[in-house]
């Protein structure tokens, strides 16, 4: 069984989360009359509670908020699209370079062209999205360590924990790589209305995520144990990934370990996927060659976010044709007219190669890599609404093997 978010769900464990960030005295600490006030006793009441929290965590990579991409946002002051997890992060590290090209200037509070001009600043839009969705995924971790950690001896609860933590370092670990510098936050700290937590420096939190990854790997679940879920070749590929870039984190190179943490990958039961689109495809959730992915469904897990911007973002058709890639990035397929990832709508397409204008959608190919139709099969129903089937894919077997080679 996949794992998959609910929203109603979320906006009842968000409030809760809410309630008890607020009591900061003693004498507060009493429960609410109120029958709209949710309390942690009311949330985690019902059967399966728990583990509909965790999901609130998972949620924080993929979601927006409660209410299905609009309304009731867990961030305020952006356009809520920009401010999921995986969306900015794509942003960060895909618009900066010859890969991909956005055409709307007034996006992002009018920042988002400095992502490609590189001239982007700390007040930029979609840097600092990233950078309290970050602060965001922690806090939520850390509320739910709080509240189990009294039956942290529980097998399904110790579990959860360990994937809690997991989630809360695989946040942390995108911080220290794009950010250097965090505040940095855990379930000792109690929640206060005027708490500034301290910051950690790269090191610091290299050896927070890295210390984290090895004490729980042993508690998560076996590989592909249930999809969508952080398992133990998923704990294994971030370690890998934190170890390929010692050198760069922490001035100290950790091939050795690198590969040992790849072996474990590789081991894990994973298998190449035979056609390239299978990968990307609205039935993806079925690829043995995903190792972790954020889980979408568009009838009841909605957000303009990952990979909905990859599949709406390149259409003209029923889409809004605004992102496009540069003819540096298409010339890398000139010699391989056949290559199964050249997917690009071109002049039959009514697209030119060369971006002279970055505002103007007509120039620069367009992508077609993800999709919101089955492999071979129809479009979802979900698809009518507006919104994807299809899960984004962070962890591959390909990669494995990529960094296994690097290494």
């Amino acid at each position: 069984m996949a794992m998959k978010t609910n929203t109603q769900f979320m906006a009842k464990f968000f409030a809760a989360a809410l309630v008890l960030l607020t009591g900061c005295v003693k004498d507060l600490d009493v429960k609410p009359n109120d029958p709209f006030v949710l309390t942690s006793d009311d949330v985690y009441a019902a059967e399966g509670s728990y583990k509909s929290a965790l999901a609130k965590i998972y949620a924080g990579f993929i979601l927006t908020g409660s209410q299905g991409g609009t309304g009731n946002p867990d961030l305020l002051g952006l356009d809520e699209g920009f401010t999921c997890f995986v969306r900015s992060l794509w942003s960060l590290n895909e618009l900066t370079t010859d890969e991909a090209v956005w055409s709307y200037p007034n996006d992002a509070n009018g920042t988002i062209f400095n992502l490609h001009n590189h001239s982007w600043t700390a007040t930029d839009g979609i840097p600092q999205a990233l950078y309290a969705r970050i602060l965001n995924v922690a806090a939520i971790a850390n509320e739910f360590l709080r509240v189990t950690g009294g039956k942290k001896d529980e097998a399904d609860i110790k579990m959860f924990r360990a994937e809690a933590r997991f989630l809360r370092a695989l946040a942390y670990y995108y911080g220290m790589d794009l950010f250097k510098t965090l505040p940095f936050v855990t379930e000792a700290d109690k929640p206060g209305a005027h708490y500034a937590p301290p910051a950690r420096n790269r090191e610091q939190l290299y050896a927070f995520i890295e210390s984290e990854l090895l004490a729980v790997k042993p508690d998560m679940g076996a590989p592909r144990f249930e999809y969508g879920r952080a398992d133990k070749a998923v704990c294994a590929m971030l370690l890998a990934k934190l170890y390929l870039n010692s050198e760069v984190y922490v001035g100290k190179a950790k091939y050795t370990e690198t590969l040992a943490q790849l072996k474990e990958v590789i081991e894990g039961g994973y298998e190449l996927s035979p056609a390239y689109l299978r990968l990307f495809s609205a039935d993806n959730d079925s690829n043995k060659e995903i190792i972790f992915a954020q889980t979408c469904d568009g009838a009841s897990s909605r957000s303009f976010g990952m990979p909905w911007i990859m599949i709406y973002g390149n259409a003209g058709n029923g889409g809004w044709a605004g992102l496009r890639t540069t003819s540096a990035f298409v010339r890398k397929f000139d010699d391989r007219p056949n290559e199964a990832r050249a997917l690009f709508a071109k002049e039959d397409k009514k697209q030119s190669l060369e971006i002279e204008a970055q505002n103007s959608a007509a120039q620069g190919y367009g992508v077609y890599k993800y999709r919101n139709e089955k492999f071979k099969g129809p479009v979802p129903a979900s698809a009518s609404g507006g919104f994807n089937d299809t899960d984004y894919v962070m962890f591959r077997l390909a990669d494995a093997y990529l960094m296994y080679a690097e290494a």
